[in-house]
């Protein structure tokens, strides 16, 4: 794949977003436009967690610790996170990234967030025992 290959995450399930360090919203999929409760990304683009319009907003400071974490140690953060979904509360497994620039700098982060059960929580739990 060249660095001029086109890559369309739109369409993966989950919720799949990138932000810049101060947790703006650069990009995210669809997913991600639906569950926070908007008809476009234009919508949401440069909104944060904290933002009211936004439809997982209560959770925001729970969501900017995996963040922070990604973004200091330059390392993959990853943690079940809990947030509204339709106004009823769902788990994620999430996985956040630092993004880099050319010069290796940290500029924001790239996250993934799969829903997950109780019974598929367990069951990763009792795989790692």
């Amino acid at each position: 794949m060249s660095t001029h290959d086109s890559m369309d995450f739109s369409q993966l399930p989950g919720v799949i977003a990138c932000k810049d360090k101060e947790g703006r919203f650069l990009w995210v999929n669809n997913e991600a436009v639906k569950i926070a409760g908007f008809d476009d990304f234009s919508q949401m683009a440069g909104k944060t967690d904290y933002d009211e319009s936004v439809g997982w907003h209560e959770g925001a400071a729970e969501y900017r610790k995996l963040e922070k974490e990604a973004m200091d140690t330059g390392c993959l953060a990853a943690g079940v996170e809990v947030a509204s979904k339709d106004g009823v509360p769902a788990r994620f497994l999430t996985y956040k990234t630092p993004v880099r620039n050319s010069d290796g700098e940290i500029t924001g982060v790239m996250l993934v967030s799969l829903e997950v059960s109780d019974e598929l929580l367990q069951q990763l739990n009792d795989a790692l025992k």
